[in-house]
């Protein structure tokens, strides 16, 4: 089975925001107006990016991409990038 989206078009890639938290400081994750970042707790855990990725991987995407802000700064992300790569 695939993604397929309304224009026929069959989608093999996949991006996943990690987080939020960036230490560059630049405007696109620090905009004029940024109040704070997202509460950790409203992240999702490993096991549910995971099993979002697995569901993504089982409809034919194979690639996918780990983005952020800065997605080495989750604490888990050796575990999150070894578990994708197991799929």
């Amino acid at each position: 089975m695939s993604l397929i989206d309304t224009y026929g078009r069959v989608h093999r890639d996949l991006r996943v925001s990690l987080t939020d938290r960036c230490s560059l400081r630049c405007t696109y994750c620090m905009p004029f107006n940024f109040d704070k970042w997202l509460p950790s707790e409203t992240l999702l855990t490993a096991t549910e990016l995971v099993k979002v990725i697995e569901i993504a991987v089982s409809q034919g995407v194979t690639e996918v991409r780990l983005t952020g802000g800065e997605p080495l700064l989750r604490p888990d992300i050796v575990e999150i990038v070894s578990r994708i790569n197991a799929l």
